[in-house]
């Protein structure tokens, strides 16, 4: 695993052969000759990429919601990749329901998961999809899993969720201390909804000495927490 060695670049290796054409009384070789052949060995890598996607059109979310979480590991590279490892770090406050690997992922495709995991900075679920010997992600291939998260009741109006999926595979399979380790990852932010606000006065329009009355309305996001909330109406002078 040479740092110079990377994908597309070319290594000439040259072979040599040298002999005589005659040999004196004395055994002295004479007349030396040397013939050679050069060939070129083309290096070739793999290339991850990973990418996250869920179920909900704007990534807004409310408490006890389901989110339908996919991901596809891909290989964009000159190579096979081997060893392949899909990890995602997903906060408590979406809770894990049991992955399973999908239908059509290779059999001995092993699912794991952690919580308080260190990877996740202490305050997380780890899941990892681990794919067996022999698999491989040919280039332009890929492989797609997917998993369900219940959004945590109740929550705080406007927490932001991120989880952090990585995928990490190698260049030849197995543990080769020549080998090269390739990762990508991805961040994907769901947000919990946000109150509304909408001001109202009647009637409508109001003459010079009559009384309006102003209605401000609050709509709360169901199981939404929200801390020191005011409304307060901004008053122009109409006296």
């Amino acid at each position: 695993d040479v740092v110079a060695n990377v994908n597309g670049v070319g290594r000439d290796n040259t072979g040599t052969f040298r002999f005589g054409t005659k040999q004196t009384n004395m055994g002295v070789t004479a007349q030396n000759r040397t013939i050679t052949s050069t060939v070129r060995a083309d290096v070739v890598e793999p290339a991850p990429t990973i990418v996250k996607t869920e179920n909900d059109a704007d990534d807004f979310v409310v408490p006890g919601q389901t989110i339908t979480y996919s991901l596809t590991a891909g290989n964009t590279g000159t190579s096979p990749a081997h060893d392949t490892v899909i990890t995602d770090c997903v906060p408590f406050d979406l809770v894990v329901q049991t992955p399973v690997a999908p239908p059509g992922s290779p059999v001995g495709v092993v699912v794991t998961t952690s919580t308080v995991a260190p990877s996740c900075g202490g305050g997380g679920t780890l899941i990892t999809w681990t794919y067996p010997a022999g698999h491989v992600i040919n280039p332009s291939g890929s492989v797609a899993v997917t998993y369900d998260v219940v959004v945590n009741d109740p929550l705080v109006a406007s927490s932001s969720l991120r989880n952090t999926a990585e995928v990490i595979f190698s260049s030849v399979e197995g543990t080769d201390p020549d080998e090269r380790e390739y990762t990508a990852s991805t961040d994907h932010d769901v947000f919990v909804g946000l109150p509304t606000l909408t001001k109202t006065h009647a009637p409508d329009p109001v003459t010079i000495g009559e009384t309006a009355t102003y209605t401000l309305e609050v709509v709360i996001p169901q199981d939404v927490v929200l801390y020191d909330a005011l409304a307060s109406p901004r008053l122009l002078e109409l006296a």
